[in-house]
């Protein structure tokens, strides 16, 4: 896996409310990388469970369990 061109992400910065870090997408205004919340287990589980998402991953484990996720969270 390559890392994204400094071309494609903007600076680190810190959403002044919450304190949390982001990266915003040049390209795309609208978009920002964000960490891993607890408030994403269902979506998360659910993409990482699905054959046709992990037939293309070589990291994560398949299945993919709750104490998956909280070892990356």
């Amino acid at each position: 896996m390559s890392i994204p061109s400094e071309t494609a992400l903007g600076a680190l910065q810190w959403h002044a409310e919450t304190g949390e870090p982001y990266l915003p997408l040049r390209h795309h205004k609208n978009v920002f990388i964000t960490p891993m919340r607890w408030s994403d287990k269902d979506v998360n589980m659910r993409w990482m469970n699905d054959e046709r998402v992990a037939l293309w991953l070589s990291g994560p484990p398949y299945p993919y369990t709750s104490g998956t996720f909280a070892s990356f969270v």
